[in-house]
């Protein structure tokens, strides 16, 4: 059994969760990519509001959490270019989420590395609230590389209802120059990401599109990629 770490730090032991309808996203394919802020609640909960009530009537096979790793690695991992749990149960007084992992060569399976990530663990409970039972994949990735690339398209082939959802300050390290309007699209190809941010955005590439924001404040936005 794996715990969480966070809690206390980042939200309360009681969510008011707002349950008012909100927009739908309209997605036409079975995969769905969206990007949500990793911040204190007191920023970022009516995002994930949002989101979370614009989602909730789909059905997912599995959702995959995509972070950054804010460390290197250890030596004895030096070789492996993401880490994940352990399979099992994420648990604590609120929830109990199924957790799934991945036991390829190179890929590390570390639960102690998720002691210091805040990030994954800030959705958790909506995860479970929205997605009672659905199982959850967590990788963390330190730094861009193709087999990352390979790698999502894996478990897009083994699972045929997807939903990967980015652990990322959208605009912190990718310039700020996002349009005023909410409704243009946003194209990561080609930006100079830092190592530890925007990893994941480089590697799921495609467009973007703003759909709220805390106080027009970009940084702490909710984003989907445009599906062709």
């Amino acid at each position: 059994m794996n715990r969480t770490y966070h809690q206390e730090i980042f939200y309360p032991n009681k969510i008011n969760f707002n349950q008012k309808e909100t927009q739908k996203i309209q997605i036409k394919d079975n995969c769905l990519f969206i990007v949500l802020p990793h911040a204190s609640y007191n920023y970022i909960q009516d995002i994930l509001q949002i989101a979370f009530n614009s989602i909730k009537d789909l059905n997912f096979d599995l959702i995959t959490i995509l972070s950054s790793l804010h460390r290197p690695l250890l030596i004895k991992d030096k070789e492996c270019y993401v880490v994940t749990r352990p399979s099992g149960k994420i648990e604590n007084e609120q929830y109990s989420i199924p957790l799934v992992s991945l036991e390829e060569n190179k890929i590390c399976v570390n639960e102690d590395y998720f002691i210091e990530e805040s990030a994954p663990e800030i959705i958790l409970p909506f995860v479970s609230l929205y997605f009672k039972n659905t199982p959850v994949l967590e990788l963390l990735a330190y730094e861009y590389s193709l087999k990352l690339e390979s790698l999502l398209e894996k478990i897009k082939t083994q699972n045929a209802k997807n939903l990967f959802i980015i652990m990322d300050n959208f605009t912190e390290k990718t310039g700020k120059d996002v349009p005023d309007n909410e409704k243009s699209y946003y194209t990561i190809e080609g930006k100079i990401l830092n190592p530890t941010s925007g990893i994941w955005l480089k590697t799921v590439k495609g467009n973007w599109k703003i759909i709220d924001s805390y106080k027009k404040h970009y940084t702490y936005c909710f984003a989907t990629r445009k599906e062709s």
